[in-house]
């Protein structure tokens, strides 16, 4: 028992040995630079943005160089192989195509979908890491109540061995304290072990080795923030990411149903070709030619192809309208039921206080009487069981009540 002691109080200070204490504010900008989740987000954010020029530089005319020998191997007229050279310079300009032009404002759209994204990543991130540092701030505090519990068990093990001594109570009562400090003991392992998990998903979010040392640096908590169902629900509407991600999916089924439209309609190119023909490789004695041509392509028939697209089209800006309503339901739900959970948490704060005070009453008397030998040692253990397991679930409630928040704020977009 003795070894075991002695390996809880090496582990403990094992633990906070070399451990960098951080701030809830330096863990979020830190899962911010490093986070992989977070950082895939800003690479999508740039691909969209290469895209979208893509898509924009087809609205500007292309401008091409070639170059060619031609070299006549044969002729059966007598006449004498020669070599000839040519260079072509060549300009095209869209000048009527709508699938073109609706390319452009669909990559801008699909640019904006994926700046929302990196939004709601950010949120969710932020929420990450608070439900972790939380956590990791109850399970610290935990670890101290195990430790404090476990010194008052150790007291009144004391208390025992000496009432015993003197023949004030059974030898049943002793082993009793020895077998309550032994408990004490295996949940202090288990609190410090929490402890090490949350840190482990810490360092995770953190994107840092799992082993490293951290601390977290409480911060007071506002147990007083409250906000009203209604405004939570007008915010969400109003603020989430994914629901305007959702609006810009109609406005890009909208943008593929006009260009199924335009199929029906023909598309106007316009072409500069400018040709140097020359039989030496210098261009000294060359013949030049350039060309303007106005080029129209109209489909008049396609066996109803693009009647289906547009039909299809059609759909598709249906199913986006809906998936919008079905979004924004999910949402509302989302929201209200986070409401629901922050107000039970602090209710469930509010009424462990009170339990509190109470159980600290409890032990106090409790002790008082088991020295003036007017309750039992069993009493004692019970009062000290009451304090501990009411003590935990008022941290519990209290870490509780900080996720509950921030799940709300995740949910309303903030």
């Amino acid at each position: 028992m003795v070894l075991k002691r002695l390996y809880i109080l090496c582990f403990a200070l094992a633990c906070c040995a070399s451990a960098s204490a951080i701030t809830l504010e330096q863990a979020l900008e830190k899962a911010f630079n490093a986070n992989l989740e977070y950082q895939i987000s800003l690479e999508q954010i740039q691909k969209a943005k290469h895209t979208e020029h893509i898509a924009y530089s087809r609205l500007y005319p292309t401008l091409s160089l070639s170059g060619a020998r031609n070299e006549q191997l044969s002729n059966n007229q007598g006449a004498e192989n020669d070599t000839g050279y040519q260079a072509r310079l060549q300009v095209n300009q869209t000048l009527y195509d709508p699938s073109v032009f609706n390319g452009w404002k669909k990559a801008e759209l699909q640019l904006a979908i994926a700046e929302l994204s990196f939004l709601r990543q950010k949120q969710t991130l932020t929420f990450s890491v608070k439900q972790v540092w939380y956590q990791f701030l109850t399970d610290i505090a935990l670890a101290q109540e195990a430790r404090e519990s476990l010194k008052r068990l150790q007291q009144h093990r004391k208390n025992a061995q000496h009432l015993y001594a003197n023949g004030s109570i059974w030898r049943n009562d002793l082993l009793q304290a020895d077998v309550r400090v032994a408990r004490g003991e295996q949940s202090l392992l288990i609190a410090q072990n929490a402890v090490q998990r949350s840190q482990t998903s810490l360092n995770v979010l953190l994107n840092q080795n799992i082993l490293t040392s951290v601390t977290a640096e409480a911060e007071p908590v506002d147990l007083d923030w409250n906000m009203g169902l209604e405004d939570s629900l007008l915010s969400a509407v109003q603020r989430r990411p994914d629901l305007k991600q959702q609006s810009l999916s109609v406005k890009i089924a909208k943008k593929d149903k006009s260009s199924a439209n335009a199929t029906y309609w023909p598309t106007v190119t316009a072409q500069i070709t400018q040709n140097n023909l020359s039989d030496d490789f210098e261009f000294s004695d060359n013949s030049r030619n350039t060309q303007l041509s106005i080029n129209m392509s109209w489909t008049l028939w396609d066996t109803m192809a693009n009647v289906s697209r547009n039909k299809a089209a059609h759909h598709d800006v249906q199913i986006a309208l809906k998936n919008e309503s079905r979004v924004k339901e999910l949402v509302q739900q989302e929201t209200h039921v986070a409401w629901l959970a922050l107000q039970e948490a602090r209710q469930n704060y509010a009424v462990l206080q009170q339990s509190m005070a109470q159980a600290e009453e409890n032990f106090r008397v409790t002790e008082i009487r088991y020295k003036e030998q007017l309750s039992t040692a069993n009493d004692v253990l019970d009062a000290q069981d009451l304090l501990t397991s009411t003590r935990n679930d008022l941290l519990q409630a209290r870490g509780a009540f900080s996720i509950a928040r921030a799940q709300l704020e995740l949910a309303i977009g903030e």
